[in-house]
């Protein structure tokens, strides 16, 4: 965590810091925000992963005059993932933190962890307590900018269901109080042209193509549930059903990963393909294809796996059955 706070610190030179409780205001916070499109989609893409838990993430951008502008993400495993409350590691912390130094050297502009973003699914945007007491803590450290994205969220004065998404920015002030700040969403060209005032960026930079930034989403959600298989089956010696109930969890949680975000991003690239440019995005549309594949081609040969465990599972309750006990 200390390194990940002196990264923030070397590419936050120029800025002082913003003392927390209604003190002495010494580091001038954003008065509005400014995101890329490609950022906005691939974070309610990210948010609409699951709707039993909180999701997060990082926003990389910088601060020009009074606008926060966030161009890039960088998204990494969660710690802990529940409905109300979400965490990362500090090495993600410093991974994000490094990620921004990437992006610095590939634009030419100068980046660094600008905020972060988390997800509020069922409920309304507004930051809990808790949310206002992390900006806080953020915002000594030049991390000025928090986005919540609510989603499945049911109005029940609508007599359709139906569900929508809503995106509100906050930072917290005195006394942890929350502060609302405008978004504007630009393109990605755009942003990075406002970012660019006084450096020197390269022109034949680019950035992490909004394709490849789903399938960092989805690699990130597969990452997880190994890290937690994993974390199951080595610190508790399973029985042999135990061992097939939580290979059997597994392979639930991949398949509906894949029927819930796969197959519907599939469906609408192919729905949204005859307004696409032709060329590279028709590369990139092909390349996500195959991602797609690829992970169907996995869930399959994961649940041959549990099938072949179910097997051996009714066997051996088979075997129970048959053993006789003494009175």
């Amino acid at each position: 965590f200390l390194y990940f706070i002196e990264r923030i610190q070397e590419n936050h030179t120029t800025h002082t810091h913003y003392k927390r409780g209604g003190g002495e205001k010494m580091h001038t916070l954003p008065k509005r925000v400014l995101i890329s499109d490609n950022v906005l989609i691939s974070c309610v893409g990210h948010a609409l992963t699951t709707e039993g838990e909180e999701i997060i993430g990082f926003c990389l951008g910088g601060q020009v005059g009074d606008d926060g502008l966030v161009w890039e993400t960088c998204v990494r495993p969660r710690s802990d993932k529940q409905s109300d409350r979400v965490e990362v590691s500090p090495e993600d912390q410093i991974e994000a933190a490094q990620e921004a130094e990437r992006v610095t050297d590939a634009t030419g502009v100068p980046t660094r962890v600008a905020g972060w973003y988390h997800s509020h699914p069922k409920i309304t945007c507004p930051p809990s307590h808790v949310d206002l007491r992390t900006q806080s803590t953020l915002q000594q450290y030049g991390i000025s900018i928090g986005l919540i994205f609510s989603v499945f969220n049911e109005p029940t004065e609508y007599k359709q269901k139906t569900s929508r998404i809503q995106l509100h920015c906050f930072q917290s002030g005195a006394g942890d109080q929350p502060i609302s700040l405008p978004v504007f969403v630009e393109s990605q060209q755009e942003i990075l042209q406002r970012a660019s005032v006084g450096s020197s960026p390269q022109n034949d930079a680019k950035l992490v193509p909004l394709y490849k930034k789903v399938a960092r989403v989805v690699e990130v959600m597969v990452e997880e549930e190994n890290i937690a298989f994993d974390d199951q089956t080595s610190k508790f010696k399973l029985t042999p059903t135990g061992t097939v109930h939580a290979s059997s969890v597994y392979s639930k949680t991949i398949s509906n990963l894949k029927a819930g975000y796969l197959r519907p991003l599939g469906n609408a690239l192919d729905d949204s393909y005859d307004h696409l440019q032709a060329g590279t995005i028709e590369t990139q549309v092909g390349e996500l294809h195959e991602l797609i594949e690829l992970k169907n081609t996995e869930c399959a040969e994961l649940q041959e796996e549990v099938d072949s465990i179910t097997e051996q599972r009714n066997k051996v309750l088979k075997e129970l059955e048959n053993l006789e006990f003494p009175n």
